[in-house]
């Protein structure tokens, strides 16, 4: 199997249905990327803020049968507005839970009206939410004299890969296969327009290169999660 060019089937879906709850209800505005990976989104650069990261935090596993293996996965989302002056900054703190309250109730639901014809997604990924892990912490990160408003959460489901309707599952990501990632719609529509042509970085990036974290996978400089 190689390196590169895996697709994270629940990170995808996630990462779908998030970007479709925050468009839908909030605005285009209020998110530019999501990303898949953990991000030092304060250097990412005004272009690709606002911006969501979506990723696997930990995850622990159980076999529930002598062929399948359930996998509990923590996901952190991690959404950071631009840099704002205080008088700024004052009338888009309200935005914070906006956003946190879109993407906490579509992961909730599994499925929404713009993805997939509001087909339940979780049921093609083998995805079983635990709504009473959502937790989220809002908070701000200082850039010199101005600060990022920004939320931390985290949300437990899970998954069990042998029960995945592979079809069906590619078809809804836009994928040929496990690992063809040439049509994939996280390579394409979550790509910002104003960064997509960095040369070295493939599919979604801001224009940096590789972000040095802490032990737990989170970017350094950040507040440190729940």
């Amino acid at each position: 199997m190689p390196i590169d060019g895996n697709e994270d089937v629940v990170i995808a879906t996630l990462a779908k249905l998030s970007r479709a709850a925050i468009e839908s209800e909030i605005g285009s505005d209020a998110v530019r990327v999501v990303f898949e990976d953990p991000r030092d989104l304060q250097n990412a650069g005004s272009a690709a803020l606002p911006a969501l990261c979506v990723y696997r935090h930990s995850e622990t596993r159980k076999r529930i049968s002598s062929a399948s293996v359930a996998r509990n996965i923590v996901v952190a989302f991690e959404y950071t507005m631009p840099a704002a002056s205080m008088e700024r900054r004052v009338g888009r703190w309200p935005t914070l839970p906006l956003v946190w309250g879109a993407v906490s109730d579509v992961c909730c639901a599994g499925h929404h009206p713009n993805v997939n014809d509001d087909a339940d997604v979780f049921a093609l990924a083998s995805i079983d939410v635990y709504e009473d892990t959502a937790r989220v912490e809002y908070g701000l990160a200082p850039s010199g004299g101005d600060s990022y408003g920004m939320f931390r959460a985290r949300l437990t489901v899970e998954h069990v890969p042998e029960n995945i309707s592979a079809s069906d599952l590619y078809k809804f990501l836009g994928l040929d296969s496990a690992f063809d990632i040439a049509t994939s719609f996280l390579a394409e529509a979550y790509v910002d327009e104003a960064t997509a042509d960095t040369p070295g970085q493939p599919g979604v990036s801001t224009g940096e290169g590789p972000v040095a974290t802490d032990v737990d996978g989170h970017p350094d400089g950040l507040p440190e999660p729940p």
